[in-house]
């Protein structure tokens, strides 16, 4: 996915608008928390399943999304958060919502536009492998990151709710009342800025006092630097 279209997304999700990134697939939406019926939680299982199983082996997600009936279902139920959409079938190897649909071929597009709406996209992501040989190590580098974050996120126990408390403690009109109106994108958007914010204020702190160095120095960008997901 080229830059031009993910600042378009993401500028987009920010604001709270829908998306359009591709015509058979339609018009995408990150919905607001107050708007996820079927419960938070089972929310976060799903986009963290279908996004794990299609960083996994991105040729073969498709093929494996549409093995048995189960997981067909829920792939629909998956899409259906982020599509106002009533009638929804699979049919000829193809998800069907409305007017819309979702195939083998525009499938990726999709799942890196979902992948951008939950924070998930990587630098990694827009490495090209050379070979054969170079695409396994890509896929082990990628396995060794996931398990590396898996013992991160069980060891310091941050997870969702520990990062929309950190956003209602700190932010100056965020709180647990209107929280809810902002999406999951929008959410974890405002903690890593707030995370930019403390990590600015601590080094200029220490280049003041002067226990930060020339290195260090070098290193500091303002607050307000593009995000990129490591």
């Amino acid at each position: 996915m080229n830059e031009a279209l993910k600042s378009y997304i993401k500028l987009n999700l920010f604001l709270g608008y829908s998306i359009y990134i591709d015509e058979e697939i339609g018009e995408l939406y990150c919905p607001k928390i107050k708007e996820i019926n079927v419960g938070l939680i089972y929310y976060i299982y799903m986009f963290n399943k279908f996004i794990d199983l299609y960083d996994e082996d991105k040729d073969s997600f498709f093929n494996n999304i549409t093995k048995t009936e189960d997981i067909i279902r829920e792939f629909m139920t998956f899409v259906s958060f982020f599509k106002k959409t009533e009638n929804i079938y699979f049919k000829f190897n193809t998800f069907y919502f409305d007017k819309n649909c979702i195939n083998n071929k525009n499938i990726n597009l999709f799942m890196d536009t979902i992948k951008i709406m939950h924070h998930m996209d990587k630098k990694i992501d827009d490495y090209k492998p050379a070979n054969k040989v170079a695409e396994e190590m890509l896929k082990r580098a990628r396995k060794l990151r996931k398990e590396m974050q898996q013992k991160i996120k069980k060891k310091d126990g941050i997870g969702f709710l520990e990062i929309m408390s950190s956003v209602c403690a700190r932010h100056p009109s965020i709180n647990q009342l209107n929280i809810h109106d902002l999406s999951y994108f929008q959410i974890i958007e405002q903690y890593m800025r707030l995370q930019k914010i403390d990590d600015y204020e601590v080094n200029m702190n220490a280049l003041v006092s002067g226990t930060l160095g020339e290195e260090g120095r070098k290193k500091i960008k303002h607050y307000s630097s593009k995000i990129e997901n490591e």
